[in-house]
């Protein structure tokens, strides 16, 4: 078994899901971890320096100056150079792919994005769908290590803390040779919860009807602590903002309870959805590919169906 590194992610003073799927990552493919992690908070680190890592390293983030492709790449590439690493691992994210791409190009080594599972082997064997879901490839890198590979959110059972804790390393990148920098992030929307940390999703197709109809969703999140989710149709058409759009060209996720309204199920909406613990699907068309994957399908009319829904969770709750 090798080395690798993990490039982590935090929000705030917590630390990513993600974070603690790529480290079961690292323990599937390693027996030693280093860690990478750009972050203001004290806390997130702490919480970095638990996961079981033999060294963390903080890529802290200037006054005004929170990211650069460039200047992050040089770095970790730094950082690669010193701890030999047979893999770098980081999450299929935003952030992640734009600087496993960077660093593949700056340190000229090979490059996987999307992996969904890993069969052990020498080499390993790495899995990931093609042509939205359609097939799936199974895939082996060539030729001396390191390797880059980016993992898909909401696939790998995250790790628990290990207790231990392990001293952080502070690193300033160097921002002179940045094209561009992010200097800010704007939350889209108090409260709401990302889809990928949510445990209960609903979701809606072009089967509620219409674009108001969303707002029946938003009122069963607000009242149940839900997330809302939604299929590509309705985002094309623009009901709702692509930020809440699931499956292959959105988000992946893998909540507790994912309620599908009016979806009817395309595969490339299965592909990002239909890991999820328990699925309710509610559809008025009996036949909808949505109820093969259903662990409970109702036939009727969202419209009213959720609303009942509601009204009996929250006498549930009393």
């Amino acid at each position: 078994m090798a080395k690798t590194l993990v490039y982590l992610e935090a929000k705030g003073d917590e630390l990513k899901k993600i974070s603690r799927e790529m480290m079961t990552v690292a323990r599937m493919l390693g027996d030693s971890a280093a860690g990478v992690i750009s972050t203001g908070s004290d806390a997130a680190l702490a919480s970095a320096g638990k996961l079981g890592l033999k060294k963390l390293a903080n890529l802290a983030p200037e006054n005004g100056k929170l990211y650069a492709a460039e200047a992050f790449a040089a770095e970790l590439a730094k950082l690669v150079e010193a701890e030999a690493p047979a893999y770098i691992i980081f999450g299929q994210t935003n952030l992640g792919r734009d600087l496993a791409a960077r660093l593949a190009a700056t340190t000229g080594v090979g490059y996987m994005s999307d992996v969904t599972a890993i069969e052990p082997g020498e080499p390993p064997t790495f899995v990931k769908p093609l042509y939205a879901g359609k097939i799936i490839g199974k895939f082996r890198f060539k030729g001396e290590p390191p390797h880059i590979l980016t993992i898909r959110p909401n696939i790998f059972s995250p790790s628990d803390a290990t207790g231990a804790e392990v001293a952080t390393e502070t690193v300033q990148p160097d921002y002179t040779s940045a094209r561009s920098v992010l200097t800010s992030i704007a939350e889209k929307a108090a409260g709401m919860i990302d889809l990928r940390e949510a445990t209960v999703i609903i979701s809606g197709g072009r089967g509620i009807g219409e674009a108001a109809n969303f707002q029946m969703l938003f009122d069963f999140a607000e009242k149940t602590g839900a997330a809302v989710g939604a299929s590509r149709a309705v985002v094309d058409e623009g009901w709702i903002e692509h930020a809440h759009q699931v499956g292959q060209t959105g988000k992946t996720v893998n909540p507790t309870l994912y309620i599908a309204c009016g979806i009817s199920g395309a595969i490339q909406h299965l592909a990002g959805m239909q890991t999820s613990k328990c699925i309710v699907a509610i559809n008025t068309n009996e036949s909808a590919p949505i109820f093969k994957v259903a662990d409970y399908g109702i036939v009727g009319d969202c419209k009213e169906v959720v609303p009942l829904l509601l009204e009996e969770i929250l006498k549930s709750r009393g």
